[in-house]
């Protein structure tokens, strides 16, 4: 990384966008693990894709067998 992008970051580095959609992660027995204030944020916790989060989001399937993805 060049010298000037170290002292001079891109102003959205770290910040969420207003219209995110807030996920929320469960056990499949509904007790609540975490919450997140996007969907790419719960992707990265998840280790997936945000495409592969929004599949389970909209089809209510449990990920990798023990998680529930829901949407707030």
């Amino acid at each position: 990384m060049s010298e000037s992008h170290k002292k001079n970051p891109h102003p959205f580095t770290g910040k969420v966008a207003n219209n995110a959609m807030k996920v929320s992660i469960y056990t499949v027995d509904n007790i609540l693990i975490t919450e997140f204030s996007s969907q790419v944020l719960a992707a990265k916790w998840l280790s997936t894709t945000p495409k592969t989060l929004r599949r389970y989001l909209n089809s209510s399937l449990i990920f990798k067998g023990k998680y529930l993805i829901k949407s707030n």
